[in-house]
């Protein structure tokens, strides 16, 4: 490769970097010691903390004062309090089934845990335990986040845990509470089963009804200390549960979900004293088809109760559902992607096999949760070492990974598809903050709780208004930030249109056009760089690129920009084009400049697009401040 093509493919890719100001619902890591907090503080990477050895799960209390993980071989439950402004965590307490440095020995209920869960209410944490075969149920208290000593009720009693004859607990593989904060529910994978708890709030006590209603199984079989083999659970028929996983309580309290790794999706009704059968979906005998969840992991509903999304392990995806509230049942989403658009089968994985969209950074998928204000969805990828972000649309369920490195985080920045994260190796599980700050994610390779910073800021309401000489407001325009008479819109490498234009005197005509750089560009084919342009009409739209170099880059709009190129094409309504763009020779001098004398400079890409009604908006992306390293090459140090 020439020297000149070098260094566009370096622009190139700066260009389609995540910007200073990422897209909402993307993710990053807080600076220095406060990104984590680990067994060992990882050579100084992390703050240094007790009881995280082999973490394996994370939750956050629903007043969101408070982070909670499971170390499963140290036999520990750790206790962090976040700070509610910048999500950081202090780590306050831990408990231990054993002797481990910096906890407290506890006679019940940490043994193994793998699993856990905050009732609504906040008043009490419960522990699964997959080797243990027991649920445990620790007392919180509201105000400091401190864990009592806990209940623990197995299929059998031993030191660390007194309460034996619970049935349909053996391999306890996740657990959920209900909206009441009393119902508690776990997955059995060796009984292949559900079972039921109560918990009394004024005794801490969990009971198991000792009729049917108290678990139900593949075959209505489950292992019952001091009983003969028998039916002690309602009965599936043969069909449904085969490993049951993770699961998950509907918001109204009406349905039951379970990834099942083996047959796919299970959706329960939650019948009058117990749990009855209703349907599953996916490759399972006796299931409805469904796509995307051959190997489901792990499922969550959204807060208002109408979406349901599976996390499959194999490719390694998420699978979406839409659910009817009055009655529980589910259809699976159709997703539109593509180039004209066309239709996938309600999931996003990482090979694109089962006639699904393909994703980045999604390979084993073991977790997904939905962003509190349901506008996001995030997967851990632990084949991948990443969290994959994905916008929702509220109306249909249907997920859109976030445009380049907006995309995903992981550990490595995955050949240049995601952003890079540091510990993100093996994350386990992943659990959102109540107010949508943070997502908080188990890494254990390196024996870490990892905190990320969601973008939360809201694009401004797209719209007309913008006056002439601008000052449009968020709703129409910033005109005055380009001089335009027609206001203008600044859209994010994400796609996603952060403030609408206004025709001139604020009729509210436009044409809304959104501009992104393609996350990776391979290569640079004679000088042309690639852009993406969606209008909500047809349009012609002019394309412009500029560059600003020197320590004039520190400061926007503070020098006279240098011309890299332009050019336009046409937009059909809905459609999207890829726009190419030439840059001119002189950016290769410019470039050469920047990085030998100034080790700075500043892209910026525009777009101004004119409807067939005569509207026009305008459209900036990746404008960003960027530092070059001299030495060893041409490759990014550092940006901001």
């Amino acid at each position: 490769m020439t020297r000149f093509a070098s260094l566009l493919a370096v622009l190139v890719a700066l260009v389609a970097a995540a910007p200073a100001s990422a897209g909402v619902g993307a993710l990053s890591q807080p600076a220095g010691t406060a990104a984590c907090v680990s067994a060992t503080g990882s050579g100084g990477k992390c703050a240094q903390g007790a009881g995280l050895a082999t973490p394996e799960a994370v939750a956050v209390s629903p007043d969101g004062r408070n982070v909670y993980v499971a170390g499963f071989t140290g036999w520990t439950i750790a206790i962090f309090t976040r700070d509610p402004a910048t999500g950081a965590l202090t780590e306050t307490g831990c408990q231990s089934a054993v002797s481990d440095p910096g906890c407290t020995t506890v006679s019940e209920g940490a043994i193994d845990a793998d699993s856990l869960a905050v009732s609504p209410d906040g008043k009490t944490l419960y522990a699964g335990s997959s080797i243990a075969d027991t649920v445990s149920a620790f007392p919180r208290d509201p105000a400091t986040g401190a864990l009592g000593p806990a209940y623990c009720f197995g299929v059998k009693s031993f030191a660390g845990c007194s309460h034996s004859g619970a049935r349909a607990l053996q391999t306890t593989s996740g657990v959920a509470v209900g909206p009441d904060s009393k119902s508690v529910f776990a997955t059995s994978i060796t009984d292949r089963a559900i079972a039921e708890l109560a918990h009394d709030d004024a005794t801490g006590q969990l009971t198991q009804s000792a009729g049917t209603d108290g678990c139900i199984s593949r075959d209505g079989s489950a292992f019952w200390p001091g009983h003969q083999s028998g039916i002690y659970c309602a009965s599936m028929y043969s069909w449904g549960f085969q490993t049951p996983r993770n699961l998950t309580v509907a918001p109204d309290g009406k349905s039951v979900l379970v990834a099942d790794s083996s047959a796919g999706l299970m959706d329960y009704d939650r019948a009058a004293g117990g749990v009855s059968d209703r349907v599953c979906y996916g490759p399972g005998a006796g299931c409805q088809l469904a796509h995307g969840v051959k190997a489901a992991w792990d499922v969550t509903t959204t807060p208002d109760g109408k979406g349901v999304y599976v996390a499959s392990a194999s490719p390694g995806g998420v699978a979406a559902f839409n659910r009817d509230p009055a009655t529980g049942s589910l259809v699976q989403s159709t997703f539109t992607s593509g180039n004209p658009p066309h239709p996938s089968s309600g999931c996003i994985n990482q090979d694109a096999s089962d006639g699904c969209t393909q994703g980045r950074a999604v390979a084993g998928a073991l977790g997904v949760v939905v962003s509190p204000d349901g506008q996001n969805v995030y997967v851990n990828g632990e084949a991948s070492g990443a969290i994959a972000a994905f916008g929702r649309d509220a109306g249909t369920n249907q997920l859109d990974q976030l445009d380049g490195a907006d995309g995903c985080l992981s550990y490595n920045g995955s050949g240049g598809l995601c952003s890079e994260g540091k510990l993100m190796e093996s994350i386990k599980d992943i659990a959102a903050s109540p107010d949508g700050k943070n997502i908080y994610a188990v890494s254990q390779n390196n024996q870490a709780v990892l905190v990320f910073d969601r973008d939360t800021t809201p694009p401004p309401t797209p719209g007309g208004g913008g006056a002439p000489s601008g000052g449009g407001g968020p709703s129409g325009g910033d005109g005055g930030a380009t001089g335009s008479a027609s206001g203008s819109a600044t859209t994010a490498p994400n796609g996603r249109t952060q403030g609408g234009a206004g025709s001139p005197g604020g009729e509210g005509t436009t044409a809304a056009c959104t501009v992104s750089v393609p996350a990776v560009q391979r290569k640079l084919v004679k000088r042309v760089l690639t852009t993406t342009v969606t209008c909500d009409r047809s349009a012609t739209v002019a394309e412009a690129a500029t560059l600003t170099t020197g320590a004039a880059a520190k400061r926007a709009n503070s020098a006279k920009p240098i011309a890299l190129g332009a050019t336009s094409a046409t937009v059909g309504a809905g459609a999207r084009a890829t726009v190419g763009l030439k840059l001119t020779r002189r950016a290769d001098a410019a470039l050469l400049r920047a990085i030998r004398r100034h080790r700075r400079y500043r892209v910026r890409v525009s777009i101004t697009a004119t409807a067939a009604a005569g509207a026009t908006s305008t459209a900036a992306a990746a404008a960003r401040k960027l530092k070059l390293a001299k030495a060893g090459g041409v490759s990014p140090r550092s940006g901001a």
